[in-house]
């Protein structure tokens, strides 16, 4: 993952990297470019929001989540049993997921995770599909 120099304002943030691909996360007046995933990462993430969505979940994929001023993060994967808020998440919900790709930092990862449960969502998961691990973290 690389970072943009310096400390940035969110809306200088959005200036710049809003819709870039790859995609940029805002963390803490950082800009931070996410990882290029791999074809495994990119084929097991639509085949998990299929699968959510069979169970009657709702879920969407590279969403960016607008649920603090401090960080505007962009999981692979968000899900919830009710609905899923529109044009970007502002309020907590279900499920967060991160799928690892071999760049990734692991311990940046679950950092991100607790966030998460920080904004009150309940529930994120770490999936590391090249060494068929995962990881859960919940507010209960």
């Amino acid at each position: 993952m690389a970072a943009a120099q310096g400390w940035i304002s969110l809306a200088r943030f959005e200036n710049l990297y809003k819709d870039q691909k790859p995609y940029y996360e805002y963390w803490f007046g950082e800009a931070i470019q996410k990882s290029m995933p791999t074809a495994l990462h990119g084929t097991f993430q639509p085949v998990l929001a299929m699968l959510l969505f069979q169970r009657g979940w709702k879920a969407a994929t590279e969403v960016r989540l607008k649920l603090s001023e401090l960080a505007q993060p962009v999981p692979d994967l968000i899900a919830d049993g009710r609905r899923i808020e529109f044009p970007y998440p502002t309020e907590p919900f279900d499920l967060c997921v991160e799928i690892l790709s071999p760049d990734d930092d692991e311990q940046r990862t679950f950092a991100k995770c607790a966030h998460y449960l920080d904004w009150h969502i309940r529930c994120a998961w770490i999936i590391d599909p090249e060494e068929r691990k995962a990881w859960m973290m919940t507010l209960e």
